[in-house]
């Protein structure tokens, strides 16, 4: 992002901002579409069914609709991981000064405070009445999402980790 001519902090890659606030922001985003997906999808079969339209065809089709969103409770822990480790692969290949270390573990604070902001909304989204029955088949997916900050953690560690863990060459620049 640029300001004035001058690249700000949360804008740069080498800052790892966008990358941990994006992963939790795409977290929540998903876990919640997925989870209003399913009750959406539980309703529209509900009223089939007082309708009367409820046949054998239809209840079978219905039934592994529901049965493939269920699938999407693992589905966002392999996302998680593969954002995190994404995130790593995405670092490794930046150069960058070690005073953005420092910076990084001031940072740390802020990445975590509004993680757990994004926790706070997650929870409070889901913990509706109407969603109270849909959230018993979403076991994992509520893990993730209410330990938000510990995926901002992990994911800042992992970042970190890649972006100045490289060994330098005699020119100053890291190896990639």
């Amino acid at each position: 992002m640029m300001r004035n001519g001058k690249t700000n902090f949360l804008g740069s890659k080498k800052g790892l901002g966008n990358s941990v606030i994006g992963v939790v922001v795409f977290l929540v985003i998903f876990s919640f579409l997925t989870i209003l997906a399913y009750l959406i999808y539980s309703n529209i079969i509900d009223a089939f069914i007082v309708s009367g339209l409820w046949n054998g065809q239809i209840e079978i089709t219905g039934l592994k609709f529901l049965g493939a969103l269920h699938y999407f409770d693992g589905i966002t822990v392999l996302i998680t991981i593969a954002l995190i480790v994404g995130v790593g692969v995405g670092m490794y290949k930046i150069t960058a000064p070690p005073v953005f270390f420092v910076v990084q573990f001031i940072m740390a604070a802020v990445y975590g405070y509004v993680s757990y902001f994004f926790n706070f909304i997650f929870a409070q989204m889901v913990s509706s009445a109407q969603f109270t029955t849909v959230t018993v088949f979403y076991p994992k997916m509520l893990l993730v999402c209410n330990n938000l900050h510990w995926v901002a953690l992990v994911n800042l560690l992992v970042g970190i980790l890649a972006l100045y863990g490289k060994r330098q060459e005699s020119g100053g620049e890291f190896l990639g």
